[in-house]
């Protein structure tokens, strides 16, 4: 079989879209089949990554408009030249039902990942990982052939989220904080961080900073750091399920990172930097697995420390937070067996 996945990648959009799709096409892929990103453009260390699960991609270029007539003739170019692909995934807020409708007859199925709910679609499987108050929310988007399925308990993890080996104790005393604020350039919200710790009066505290490739103000954040005591920063890592399994809490954004956290039972402060993780922050912290901030604009440094200072003081309420987190995705082995055996069948 060919899966084809059509998104896109920059540093105002971050790689949320991109792992998660590509995790989802690995896990359906058998040895014979086959696997091709379309995108706009890809960094070059996430095509040397692509490569090495043998992953073949096509480039639009920077100039074409997402969604357009001229996205969907190139796309539709694509999927003729591989002989029309069995399963054709949209993960891109910028794609709806008009470009789907039209490439209905280059394709076998069509799957969206979603998480906005605010345009019709032309699917026969939406994904919405993301937790909202509304159930139905989709019931007047989509045909009514179409199967639905929500909640990060459908979230597609990489392989190294899976390592037996990880630990997945609950927390409950605070040393290690990592800072993860995904991986587009986020370096408004890492440097107010930084400067929040100077507030905290512990001195037993280790601090790991990871940041994305593509981050702008990388050289400050370098000097910011320098003096601080037990702070490590890393630019890039394949191995962050490791960092999060020693970590007791994370301070990060609401996006797909969530998820990774609550698998492992990692507690975190967040902060919402775009408004789809408004949601899901609200009913994290309904379920005491986060400290709601609020907007990151809003956030103070003195927010960020005072939060870590009740943390540090408080083993208690760090270790329900993280028995809490855990909760968020029970049934998550279940529930991705369930959605593989569900997207073959359709094929």
């Amino acid at each position: 079989m060919n899966f084809v996945i059509r998104l896109d990648i920059s540093k105002e959009i971050g790689y949320g879209h991109f792992y998660r799709s590509i995790t989802l096409a690995r896990s359906l892929r058998s040895s014979n089949d086959s696997i091709y990103l379309i995108a706009k453009s890809i960094p070059e260390h996430l095509k040397i990554w692509l490569s090495k699960f043998g992953i073949k991609f096509f480039l639009l270029g920077s100039n074409i408009t997402s969604g357009s007539i001229e996205d969907l003739n190139h796309t539709k170019s694509f999927c003729e030249l591989i002989g029309n692909p069995d399963l054709l995934i949209i993960d891109h807020y910028n794609i709806d039902i008009k470009f789907e409708k039209n490439i209905r007859n280059f394709v076998n199925k069509i799957l969206v990942i979603d998480d906005l709910a605010n345009r019709n679609h032309d699917c026969d499987i939406l994904l919405d990982q993301n937790l909202r108050h509304l159930e139905n929310r989709y019931e007047k988007l989509l045909p009514k052939k179409s199967k639905v399925f929500l909640g990060p308990k459908y979230f597609f993890f990489r392989e190294e989220f899976y390592d037996a080996n990880l630990s997945k104790s609950v927390r409950n005393k605070l040393k290690n904080i990592l800072i993860f604020m995904g991986g587009g350039d986020n370096s408004y919200e890492i440097i107010k961080v930084i400067k929040s710790i100077k507030y905290i009066n512990s001195k037993e505290i280790y601090w790991t900073l990871i940041t994305g490739k593509d981050i702008q103000d990388i050289n400050k954040i370098i000097l910011l750091t320098k003096k601080i005591k037990n702070f490590k920063l890393i630019t890039h890592t394949d191995e962050i399920s490791k960092i999060i399994s020693s970590s007791d809490l994370a301070i990060g954004t609401c996006g797909i990172s969530a998820w990774e956290r609550c698998i492992l039972g990692l507690p975190s402060l967040v902060m919402i930097t775009a408004e789809n993780q408004k949601e899901d922050a609200e009913i994290l912290e309904e379920m005491n697995a986060v400290i709601n901030l609020g907007r990151s604009d809003k956030v103070l440094g003195k927010d960020i420390a005072k939060n870590i200072t009740k943390l540090i003081n408080n083993d208690n309420l760090l270790k329900s937070m993280s028995i809490a987190s855990f909760k968020v995705l029970e049934g998550h082995t279940k529930a991705i067996n369930f959605l593989k055996k569900e997207i073959i069948l359709t094929l």
